[in-house]
């Protein structure tokens, strides 16, 4: 068995508009997102997390860029048993 992170992401989102829209309407003001998951180590340079896990699939999978991160921290572990 092996213990798992589940961590707390805070992460400044980079989010689009949908279709066109006129100048007055830009919003610049940055968008802070915070994601729960569990952590895995998937790709260089991003912070990767998992909603679910089996024992060797993962699902519903986000990876973060690094630059992106404002704050990340555990609040606990689970456990996984292997195949």
């Amino acid at each position: 068995m092996s213990k798992i992170p589940l961590i707390v992401v805070k992460w400044m989102d980079a989010h689009a508009d949908e279709g066109w829209i006129d100048s007055d309407s830009l919003n610049p003001d940055p968008y802070e997102v915070t994601s729960v998951g569990i952590e895995l180590t998937a790709k260089k340079g991003h912070v990767t997390i998992a909603q679910s896990v089996g024992c060797d699939i993962y699902d519903h999978v986000l990876h973060i860029p690094c630059g992106m991160v404002t704050e990340m921290y555990v609040i606990g572990t689970i456990d996984v048993e292997p195949d």
